[in-house]
């Protein structure tokens, strides 16, 4: 439908951008909306079906340490350059746009270099399972770790910015941390998500939520880390109801939200 998904920092939120496609064709593209807090952005433009192979997404979620891996983008201004290798690690946490810090994110030994943000990273079948966005190194040029954002978390961002043209997210109002190891010899608890602090009116003050009581399942999905549980909270919409397994008094409860 001539959406295009790329990263927020490569286009001019002001003036929107010049898409370039594989046949040589130029179009103008309108922006339709963007989010800084894992920046992405997404373009579209007014080309017919049959002038667009749209590329297939993948499930990011399946991905596993050592599998293949394929960044492609222009780095350097070397259009259509292909680069290999495997995923390195999963949920890594970076420092994103604007130095926003970033959860869940893949890491790739695939080479990502200037011109390559907002281009895809794909597995073995061809499909799409993250989007490159940034680098750790030094000097500013690949240095061995490279970092995508998963597709199944842009496809939620970029489904609402196709939408409403911007992005809402689950709130349920607690200060958090990751349980650290002393505090987990101490809990009697392997990992999860220590509550500091309850917000006042707020879903988790209704709930019945405290602080101190240790997330460690969200939908009976299991969370460790507070960037990983703050990102799946915030991919639900606003009013979903959700179920939290809680460590309380060395129990586990359920808490419905």
């Amino acid at each position: 439908e001539g959406y295009i998904v790329t990263n927020m920092h490569v286009v001019d939120t002001r003036a929107g951008a010049v898409v370039t496609l594989s046949d040589g064709s130029v179009w103008e593209a309108l922006l339709v909306g963007f989010e800084p807090s894992l920046d992405l952005a997404v373009l579209a433009i007014e080309a017919s079906a049959e002038q667009l192979t749209p590329a297939p997404l993948g499930n990011s979620s399946e991905m596993l340490v050592g599998q293949d891996a394929y960044a492609i983008g222009t780095p350097f201004g070397l259009e259509w350059t292909l680069t290999a290798g495997v995923i390195s690690g999963l949920n890594r946490r970076i420092r994103g746009y604007d130095g926003v810090e970033i959860g869940g994110m893949i890491q790739t030994d695939a080479a990502i270099n200037p011109g390559n943000s907002g281009g895809p990273v794909i597995n073995m079948d061809g499909h799409v399972v993250g989007i490159s966005t940034a680098i750790a190194s030094n000097s500013g040029y690949f240095q061995g770790a490279g970092f995508a954002i998963p597709i199944n978390m842009a496809r939620q961002v970029m489904g609402q910015l196709i939408r409403y043209g911007y992005v809402t997210r689950g709130y349920i109002g607690i200060r958090m941390a990751t349980v650290t190891t002393e505090e987990a010899n101490e809990l009697g608890i392997d990992k999860g998500v220590l509550i500091r602090r309850i917000e006042r009116n707020t879903p988790a003050e209704s709930a019945g939520l405290k602080a101190g009581d240790v997330i460690v399942a969200l939908q009976g999905e299991e969370v460790a880390e507070s960037i990983q549980f703050r990102n799946k909270v915030a991919s639900l919409s606003p009013g979903t109801s959700i179920t939290l397994q809680v460590w309380r008094d060395r129990t586990l409860e359920d808490i419905h939200l």
